[in-house]
């Protein structure tokens, strides 16, 4: 039976994390109960949270948390009943370097990241990593492959049920989004999407369903709603049709970026940041309903 629940956003203004504001500002609450049907985000979220991941039941979240120091690392939190725990950094994160964009593998024993930590191949270059599940405890993260990871920043990493990874790399000064499809084992050499994807503007975030026949990202292409706007794409007879504005119901003027498609398809966790007040907070649409 379908129930209605309120779905809570718990809202906090922070103060910048730059050095040069002098801001002191105290905490102001903002909440915000929207009515509908589906998933209920916890009140442990805040707006120094980004990007989300979960499991298949909803009972494990991962999140990009950032400190007061602009630090970034990431959380997690588990339900246990009708209650969550608090956030708290996964085993292998710390201060030491940034790691962010968590994307937890469909059989929940792979966590994908993005990390500026020490690697074999690049010095200070952000890359894809991977930790993999030991005994209910997250073991130590490896480069994913050499094949993915090139000289200069990937992001936001999304893997389908099959292993295709999705992320974003820089091509002439803009973003793009290219897949790495896994095969016997090992990634392949990563190819662009088309232009029913990609644009002349920066395109990122992307967020493939497990079946991969969604594909939801952001864009800062023109004719959006604000600076960066999410887009929608289905798979139709293998082909990406053209990608299309979500629409006024999931972007605003602000920012709408690092998305999240459930393993049933049903729903889009994404986060909206205000730059100019530096705050984010996490939203949630019904995805069958916008189709």
């Amino acid at each position: 039976m379908k129930i209605k629940l309120a779905l809570i956003f718990t809202v906090f203004w922070i103060v910048s994390c730059s050095s040069n504001s002098g801001n002191n500002q105290s905490d102001v609450e903002i909440q915000e109960e929207i009515e509908n049907e589906g998933p209920v985000l916890p009140s442990i979220f805040n707006v120094n949270h980004f990007s989300i991941s979960m499991n298949e039941k909803m009972t494990e979240i991962y999140t990009t948390t950032i400190d007061e120091h602009g630090d970034m690392h990431i959380d997690m939190a588990v339900k246990n009943g009708e209650a969550w725990s608090e956030f708290s950094p996964i085993d292998f994160t710390n201060d030491q370097y940034n790691d962010i964009d968590p994307f937890l593998s469909r059989d929940g024993k792979k966590l994908y990241f993005i990390s500026n930590r020490d690697n074999e191949m690049f010095e200070g270059d952000d890359a894809i990593w991977v930790s993999e599940k030991e005994n209910n405890n997250w073991g130590n993260p490896k480069l994913l492959s050499s094949n993915i990871n090139f000289e200069g920043s990937e992001g936001f990493p999304s893997v389908a049920e099959n292993g295709n990874i999705y992320f974003p790399m820089v091509d002439n000064g803009n973003r793009d989004i290219y897949i790495s499809k896994f095969e016997n084992g090992e990634y392949q050499t990563p190819v662009k999407l088309s232009e029913a994807i990609n644009s002349a503007q920066s395109d990122s975030n992307p967020a493939i369903s497990g079946d991969e026949s969604i594909l939801v990202f952001y864009s800062a292409r023109e004719g959006g709603f604000g600076e960066a706007d999410l887009y929608i794409s289905y798979k139709e007879n293998g082909e990406w049709l053209p990608a299309v504005n979500m629409g006024d119901k999931v972007n605003s003027e602000l920012i709408e970026y690092c998305p999240y498609i459930t393993h049933d398809n049903k729903y889009l966790f994404y986060t909206r940041w205000n730059r100019e007040k530096e705050y984010r907070f996490m939203m949630r649409t019904d995805l069958l309903k916008l189709k």
